[in-house]
């Protein structure tokens, strides 16, 4: 199942992780996977970009990105986020847009060990998955944001 939003809110939405040599690659690629509708799943798979770096002892260090610029993708892949969280930590989320939101984007971090296992859970420790949510200009003020969010949270389910 999945959500389908027409409001044209989300212009597109980027994801980026670490992933330390002490990790398997393909359970923190399936950890971000996780984030999306079912639906978009096989299609983003394919769009994962990834960059090693080194951290200070030499170990290596991927990065993993994925940028979804489709309008209609990045609002149906926030709705899915938003209406899978937990009502604490939606509440949280809402709580803290400002401190979240700057220049037209909404940034939000999720536990990457939790996305794994298929839950969406608000983290601000260090082993995250960072969403990072680029709004219509429409929506600029707190309040305009949390109108946007519980619609999201109140949009009907049906099919893919």
């Amino acid at each position: 199942m999945s959500r389908k939003t027409h409001s044209n809110s989300v212009s597109r939405i980027e994801f980026s992780c670490f992933v330390h040599a002490t990790e398997e690659e393909s359970k923190v690629t399936n950890a971000v996977l996780n984030l999306f509708p079912e639906e978009l799943r096989e299609d983003v798979t394919k769009n994962i970009y990834k960059m090693v770096t080194h951290g200070y002892h030499g170990n290596p260090i991927v990065i993993l990105r994925v940028l979804l610029s489709s309008e209609k993708d990045s609002e149906n892949t926030f709705s899915h986020i938003v209406s899978s969280l937990s009502e604490d930590d939606f509440q949280s989320l809402v709580s803290t847009i400002p401190e979240r939101f700057d220049h037209g984007k909404l940034y939000i971090r999720v536990d990457k060990q939790k996305a794994y296992g298929g839950n969406v859970s608000l983290s601000e420790s260090d082993d995250v998955i960072r969403i990072v949510v680029s709004l219509k200009p429409h929506l600029r003020s707190p309040q305009s944001i949390e109108n946007f969010l519980i619609s999201l949270r109140k949009a009907p389910t049906r099919a893919a």
